[in-house]
């Protein structure tokens, strides 16, 4: 029995999900339940979880193993009708919209390797829930990637005290930065994270909850709208 999904909300539901560059994930878990498909995943190098939930109506479809992630989205992506149809037939899931269709293998969760387990997750997100939360607003993204191209540092630091929150980029002793205004006023901090952490914002492209705290190995960026749910564990970089 096939289920019907919103085209768009998928293909951006799988984009988030999949992250870019060298944290992109080749690989990952779906499980297609009555109401959301869900997957825990980590990225090829350790350094970001992420837990996605899709949510909708659609039939109890179990596990979805997919090991060519890319191969799967380029196949949303080029669907252009507002809804697909999946299915699952023995070892393969099958897409089809108007007249066009898409057979691709599914493989058993013994074989996806980058899968996060439930507790570890909520373990690392509870930890990181208890920092000081507070939102960058879609409007302050541009401006904050703009600041960040004019050095493309591999690095971003972001320091936060009182209602500023402070993206600071330095290379080749340049240095660029931005301060951005938050309701919610947060304890004083500073972390350095991989400058992914730009690319994650502009994919996102919408209001961006952030909890953030000095001391705290983990940084968790949520991400919810009506139609998903996007969690995202981030591990600072030590400074050596």
């Amino acid at each position: 029995m096939d289920i019907s999904i919103n085209s768009h909300n998928l293909k951006r539901f799988l984009g988030l999900v999949s992250l870019s560059g060298e944290h992109q994930t080749k690989e990952a878990l779906f499980n297609v339940k009555t109401d959301s498909i869900t997957t825990l995943i980590k990225s090829p190098t350790n350094a970001i979880g992420v837990c996605g939930k899709l949510f909708g109506k659609f039939s109890d479809l179990g596990e979805l193993g997919i090991d060519d992630l890319a191969l799967f989205m380029n196949s949303v992506k080029i669907i252009t009708q507002d809804v697909v149809k999946l299915d699952v037939k023995e070892n393969k899931v099958i897409l089809r919209a108007n007249k066009s269709k898409t057979t691709l293998m599914l493989r058993k969760a013994d074989y996806i390797k980058n899968i996060v387990s439930e507790p570890a997750f909520k373990k690392h997100s509870a930890s990181a829930s208890e920092c000081d939360g507070f939102t960058i607003a879609k409007e302050v993204i541009p401006q904050i990637n703009q600041t960040y191209g004019l050095i493309k540092s591999p690095t971003v630091i972001i320091k936060g005290k009182g209602k500023t929150i402070t993206f600071i980029f330095e290379k080749n002793e340049n240095q660029s930065e931005i301060d951005i205004p938050i309701v919610t006023e947060v304890q004083e901090f500073s972390t350095k994270l991989d400058a992914f952490f730009i690319s994650l914002l502009v994919s996102i492209d919408d209001n961006v909850k952030l909890y953030m705290k000095q001391g705290v190995p983990a940084i968790l960026v949520d991400y919810t709208n009506p139609d998903m749910s996007i969690q995202y564990i981030v591990a600072p970089m030590v400074n050596k």
